[in-house]
């Protein structure tokens, strides 16, 4: 390292919120005096104001000091801490030492000023930085046990202890003597440490909403979704001034301040390790210390309703209601069990098996539908698409998820697949793809997979544009008005084409394309009068329904056509526009960018003789 550059340091400073005698401003004088004694020249500083130091998270000084340092960008070859401490009271003495590692193993050393050791390397130096940090994270340890001591203390005298009051109360602020001195408002503190605060009813309109909810909920059949609908139709806000949510009415059912009880210790996150819930026989509880604006038999009567929705469902339940529903109809699907009364959500069922599939799997059952051979094709497909990419030198990354196939190339191209499901033959035999209503692709590409009635034989790709989504249900065929086969491919060679990458060029002004006109004749829906059918029979009146829907579908799926692709012939000339100007070019060159997709460059470009 050079010698102006190993002379040049980065001071690190951080203050937590219960540490107001480390401020950053004393940190940094002290700092600025060893600088001057040891001929250092501070160049940059890293600060961390009102963070605390026992995880890294959070920590954006911290962050960024690493990041320079390992990114090679420092440009100083010291950083000053004004200790141990403030370097971090990480739970972990190793990960405090890792931290200081990486700085070291990139040729930058870490040297704590207000410390009585040389951070050298040194056995005694690394047997007292050892202590240090172990002292430091005790220290954390320690007070967060008083911290919640005290809470604990305050809690059994009835005060309440921070934080926004509930929907329905207020906080009050009181003296040393218990004296009432006022309400404060959402974001108001109190100004002497001896004040403390008391929850007190709030205005009249909020304690009547209190009470009508919990009234509506205990006698009636009304759901908690159909209460928060309720609340945000009426106009009314939460104690925080936005719409009412689910979370949010569940939680102001089940809340014990509202019959004056003051509790503490539902769930706890101490040292920023993990969020715990506790069992509600180690909760701290004083009754009756606040005035409340609910009767108990009311309270409690929610209170065993809301247990019996809030009732945790084993594996074994699950497999049972499966079992129930299997023997009662012969079958099992999605559709039955939420027609059960009784029978717990589809989303339960997934939350714990993972699938619906796997859960009729689980009890025996095996469908008949074709649909795990589909997504287990989807997924096929998906991995010979990512690998072939990766083989043309292209970056792909998975970014879908168990419902839909989706791929990211380059970081900026999305690639979604789908598999045409099989639907039934023609009386010469043509075949027939049905693409279901419930994809919804949102992509750069659409790649559609063709295979046999068995799913066993992919027949073809179809690589078409991402116009499709929005209809409701597409059969594509072998022929058909929409020249569908002219996207069909048996091999993946067209996307090779389609990602390629063209260098950046700039575009002669003379050769810019005019938009052309998009000509699509205006669809109709097709008049069945002449048909020659029994109308008053069942079927007949089935299928002119059906052809009615899919012919209203066909007409919205044109009309969205010949939107689209006017908008898009005009972003086309834009862009055209665009790459005619040097400067243009230039900068898109000068942020890295010299070359573009073949999909889009295609559009955009005119060919060159």
């Amino acid at each position: 390292m050079p010698y102006e550059q190993s002379k040049k340091a980065a001071q690190y400073v951080r203050m937590s919120a219960d540490m107001q005698r480390y401020s950053t401003e004393n940190q940094k004088s002290l700092i600025a005096l060893y600088a001057a004694s040891h001929g250092f020249q501070i160049v940059k500083t890293y600060a961390d104001e009102g963070k605390s130091g026992l995880s890294i998270k959070g920590r954006a000084g911290l962050q960024q000091l690493l990041q320079d340092v390992r990114g090679g960008n420092a440009g100083f070859g010291t950083v000053l801490v004004y200790d141990v401490s403030r370097w971090g009271r990480f739970q972990d003495a190793d990960e405090s030492a890792y931290y200081e590692f990486l700085c070291r193993e990139s040729g930058i050393a870490i040297r704590y000023c207000a410390e009585e050791f040389a951070n050298d390397g040194s056995i005694t130096a690394t047997i007292i930085k050892s202590i240090k940090r172990l002292m430091a994270a005790e220290y954390s340890r320690d007070l967060s046990n008083r911290i919640f001591l005290a809470k604990c203390s305050m809690t059994r005298r009835g005060f309440s202890h921070g934080g926004r009051a509930v929907f329905g109360l207020r906080r009050m602020l009181v003296d040393d003597y218990g004296q009432l001195k006022g309400i404060l408002e959402n974001g108001e503190q109190k100004f002497l440490s001896s004040h403390r605060t008391i929850l007190v009813p709030g205005p009249e309109r909020e304690v009547d909403t209190v009470r009508r909810v919990f009234g509506e909920f205990a006698w009636t059949d009304v759901s908690i979704s159909a209460l928060t609908a309720k609340l945000n139709a009426e106009g009314i806000r939460n104690s925080t001034g936005h719409l009412w949510r689910v979370k949010g009415v569940r939680a102001m059912l089940s809340n014990e301040k509202y019959i004056g009880n003051n509790v503490f210790g539902m769930t706890s996150f101490k040292l920023r390790a993990r969020r715990l819930k506790h069992d509600p026989a180690t909760w701290v509880r004083a009754e009756g210390v606040f005035q409340p604006i609910l009767a108990k038999d009311l309270f409690d009567r929610v209170q065993d309703k809301l247990r019996g929705i809030n009732r945790r469902v084993t594996k074994f339940d699950l497999l049972s209601h499966l079992t129930a529903i299997w023997c009662k109809h012969g079958a099992l699907s999605t559709t039955v069990i939420l027609d059960t009364p009784g029978c717990p959500s589809a989303n339960t069922f997934e939350r714990h098996f993972g699938s619906m599939l796997d859960a009729f799997k689980a009890v025996g059952y095996r469908r008949g539908s074709q649909r795990l051979v589909y997504v287990s094709t989807r997924q096929l497909v998906s991995d010979l698409v990512a690998r072939e990419l990766r083989r043309w030198g292209h970056s792909v990354k998975e970014i879908g998820d168990r419902k839909q196939a989706k791929l990211l190339v380059n970081d900026e191209l999305v690639i979604s697949i789908a598999i045409a499901h099989w639907f039934y033959r023609t009386r010469d035999g043509r075949p027939r793809w049905l693409l279901k209503r419930s994809i919804t692709h949102q992509s750069d590409l659409l790649i559609i997979v063709r295979a046999s009635e068995k799913t066993s034989h992919i027949i073809d790709y179809l690589f078409v544009p991402d116009l499709t989504s929005d209809v409701a249900q597409q059969l594509l065929l072998d022929r058909c008005h929409l020249d569908i086969q002219k996207f069909a491919a048996s091999t993946l060679e067209p996307l090779r084409v389609l990602v390629a990458r063209d260098g950046l060029y700039e575009t002669p002004l003379a050769r810019i394309r005019e938009p052309i006109a998009v000509a699509v004749k205006g669809a109709h829906l097709p008049n069945f009068s002449h048909l020659r059918l029994n109308r008053k029979t069942t079927h007949a009146k089935i299928l002119l329904r059906a052809l009615q829907r899919y012919s209203a579908s066909m007409a919205a799926f044109i009309a969205k056509r010949r939107r689209v692709a006017a908008r898009q012939r005009v972003l086309e000339a834009s862009l055209q526009h665009l790459f005619c100007d040097p400067t243009f070019i230039k900068t898109l060159k000068g942020e890295g960018l010299d070359s573009l997709p073949s999909l889009t460059s295609d559009r955009v470009f005119v060919e060159r003789t």
